[in-house]
């Protein structure tokens, strides 16, 4: 496990390392203890003029040294690998037969041991320099020998004044030979701070020590700092003791690995303050590296998930498939991905979201695997929502449409009954059977208005209501219907605002929660109704429930009843689904609930738990403004008529039984299919009219859309609007603010007749 571990550190280490060394413009050049190339960096294969790193790896470095110089390119390499690094010039063969000269920093790779054998070498193109400096020095050549010709800085020092310096230490600190003789004290070649270390360095090597080797900033003379590797031996030099040495500039080496450093630290201070979770495991699982959010999603403290297995946190019921999917990742050495639950240290449960790539050692065996870890659960359980949301909409619609079309046909279907019956004053038999029709069309038509509330197409008459009064009112209906064996008890709080609603679509709402928590406990038990006020709402809730920002009430319906498991909660507000027996339940009771509570753009939250009862919560919007009591409605009487009535209506049946209906009340009819065709007979045959009488929802010109035309073209005649399904719910509502009259559908002749006389008698 250590061993494991310790491989995925350094896989870990030497990728990063490989990603700096890049960047980095100086070429890098790795050999192993027989010299061959296991890596180099794009501008050292650059340098060497091959196509890719493909042609270098698995070659030599003397393949690249030329003959005279492969001798001692051997020698050198034969000291490295015991652990002496060296700098030199040397010229290399490029690819295209070319040769240039570089200037080379070799180092031996070292393990915690000490050197293993290879080499990393650092080098950069000299030619031009080199070019430069055979050309100024070739007269002295003969003179100077290998002194003049070093890479490296050779200088000989007494009583702290150059004796000598060779060129190249002339040029690491940008002076000329001259110059660099007739400097008063060698100090001044280093950085004021580090000046106290060289003159250590210096006294400890004049006072016996045999070598001296240490690392100083240097100055140059356009003080543009430096960094130096000081070797250096005392000899005698005129009768008295002399620092001899070389120095090597080492800037692009220790630039090299403070950027390297840099973006160590800058790659950990990312990892830290890293919105999402990131991880290194080893291939058994064991969790070697987290960042705070791993923690912070996981809900314990770092030292409780380094060295332990991350599996002992999957929800018990996925561990076998994540294991399973882990297992063939490891074994493919391939990418994983995956979602699962976690169970945290509290109890907690939260959906993550995976994503690890492998880490191979250098024989391409896996190691372990570096990811990401991501706190999915609100993310999931709003695209849950937004699924259910898009099927109950979907049902919705079809429900709203099969709604619309059924209450034409029941219009008709109690028109032409009622009318019958009028007609059948002598047939008692006859007469029974027509009440027993329009009483089935009743109840079809209660049926419609539960499919039209689920679908939110049923016409609101909204106003500011007291949540607390409505509960109230229905207080006394409520516990007749739920009968004596359940105990119900109200609990209001103080609410300081109303909320924008139908009433009657409320006291709805609080019938259909009542009547499902009766239908919950039918051996009796409590049922409990609360309203509250809310300030606000948490993100998480808001986001949970679809709800905006803002303050709400809330009035909470809970049952000590049977409860619900997961997936009847799920289903909960669909239509027609219902866990009742057949012929105990239409499954519209909730849906109803569903679709008044959006419609006034609410939203309701359930909870509950097999045997430990439901609790329903349903959020309305709280609004500014003072509570109305609804006027009563004063009782119509039917009178005939004999005023011009322009009738819209695009279903050829119903427009027929309304004709019929207002034609034997007196009223002169004319007919129009459609919003269009009324719209012509009035803007351009100047045809006037006592009253309009048009359906809502048609093809081509809705009567909303008709509305708003004659309005524009300046119509002051009345209108009155039949409809049972608003297409346009929002233009519809404008239309009833503004005062102008609707008769739901499906509705009697006798309500047709009394509705039209009370809007030709207003004033």
């Amino acid at each position: 496990m250590v061993t494991a571990a310790g491989n995925a550190t350094r896989a870990w280490d030497e990728r990063r390392f490989r990603r700096l060394v890049e960047v980095a413009h100086v070429g890098i050049w790795v050999v192993d203890a027989n010299a061959r190339t296991t890596f180099a960096n794009a501008r050292a294969i650059e340098l060497l003029g091959l196509p890719g790193l493909a042609g270098l790896i698995g070659r030599t470095l003397f393949e690249f040294v030329g003959p005279d110089a492969e001798f001692d390119t051997r020698t050198r390499f034969t000291r490295w690998q015991r652990g002496v690094p060296e700098t030199w010039e040397l010229r290399l063969a490029r690819a295209d037969g070319t040769q240039i000269w570089v200037q080379m920093t070799a180092t031996a790779d070292h393990d915690g041991d000490g050197p293993i054998g290879g080499a990393s070498l650092v080098f950069s193109d000299i030619t031009d320099r080199r070019l430069r400096d055979e050309n100024a020095h070739v007269a002295n050549e003969m003179f100077r020998g290998m002194t003049e010709q070093s890479i490296t800085g050779k200088y000989l020092v007494r009583d702290g004044q150059f004796m000598y310096v060779n060129p190249k230490m002339a040029d690491i600190f940008g002076y000329t030979v001259d110059e660099m003789l007739a400097l008063p004290d060698t100090m001044m070649l280093a950085h004021p701070d580090d000046r106290p270390i060289v003159a250590e360095m210096i006294s400890e090597r004049m006072n016996g020590a045999e070598h001296v080797h240490f690392c100083f900033r240097g100055l140059r003379k356009d003080d543009r700092i430096i960094f130096c590797e000081v070797y250096g031996s005392r000899v005698m030099y005129r009768h008295g003791p002399a620092l001899l040495g070389a120095v090597l500039d080492v800037t692009d080496r220790v630039e090299a690995e403070q950027a390297s450093r840099i973006a160590q630290q800058e790659f950990t201070s990312l990892t830290h303050m890293a919105p999402i979770g990131i991880f290194r495991c080893t291939t058994d699982g064991e969790t070697t590296s987290v960042n705070p959010e791993v923690a912070r999603i996981f809900g314990c403290g770092e030292q409780h998930i380094l060295g332990h297995q991350w599996l002992t946190y999957v929800h018990e019921a996925d561990r076998a498939r994540v294991l399973d999917e882990w297992a063939r990742a490891v074994e493919r050495n391939e990418a994983y991905t995956t979602d699962y639950r976690i169970t945290r240290p509290d109890g907690a449960e939260r959906v993550v979201h995976v994503h690890c790539v492998p880490i191979a050692d250098e024989s391409g065996d896996p190691v372990g695997a570096v990811g990401t870890v991501d706190d999915v659960t609100e993310r999931q359980a709003l695209e849950e929502r937004s699924r259910q949301t898009q099927k109950m909409e979907a049902v919705g619609q079809l429900a709203g449409g099969m709604a619309h079309d059924f209450n034409n046909l029941l219009t008709a279907i109690s028109g032409y009954a009622e009318l019958l019956e009028r007609q059948m004053s002598g047939n008692s038999a006859a007469i029974d059977d027509l009440t027993a029709i329009r009483e089935a069309a009743a109840k079809g038509a209660a049926l419609t208005r539960r499919l039209l509330s689920f679908s939110r197409k049923q016409v609101l008459r909204e106003s500011l209501v007291d949540v607390n009064v409505v509960v109230a009112g229905a207080d006394a209906l409520l516990r007749r219907l739920i009968g004596e064996d359940v105990r119900v008890e109200t609990v209001l709080a103080s609410l300081p605002k109303p909320v924008l609603v139908d009433a009657m679509q409320l006291e709805q709402v609080l019938i259909n929660l009542a009547v499902n928590a009766r239908d919950a406990m039918p051996g009796g038990g409590r049922l409990s109704i609360r309203s509250n006020y809310h300030a606000s709402l948490s993100p998480e809730q808001r986001t949970a429930l679809g709800l905006g920002e803002g303050d709400f009430i809330s009035i909470a319906v809970d049952d000590t009843g049977f409860g619900m498991d997961v997936a009847t909660r799920r289903r909960v507000f669909e239509p027609f689904f219902t866990t009742k027996e057949p012929g105990k339940g239409t499954g519209l009771g909730l849906a109803t609930v569903y679709g008044i509570v959006r419609a006034a753009s609410g939203a309701v939250q359930v909870e509950s738990e097999p045997g430990r009862g439901s609790r329903f919560t349903v959020f309305l919007p709280a609004v500014e403004g003072e509570a109305s009591n609804a006027a009563d409605v004063p009782a119509l009487r039917r009178r005939r008529g004999t005023e011009t009535i322009l009738l819209v209506e695009d279903e050829p049946k119903l427009r027929e039984i309304i004709r019929r209906v207002l034609v034997d009340s007196g009223y002169e009819v004319t007919e129009a299919v459609n919003g269009g065709d009324a719209l012509v007979l009035i803007t351009r045959d100047g045809r006037t009219f006592d009253l309009v009488l048009s359906d809502v929802v048609m093809p081509g010109l809705s009567g909303g859309a008709l509305l708003r035309e004659l309005e524009q073209f300046g119509y002051a005649g009345r209108v009155m609007l039949m409809s049972g399904y608003a297409e346009d719910n929002a233009q519809l509502r404008d239309a009833l603010r503004a005062g102008t009259t609707l008769l739901e559908k499906p509705f009697t002749p006798e309500q047709l007749a009394r509705q039209v006389r009370a809007v030709l008698d207003a004033v």
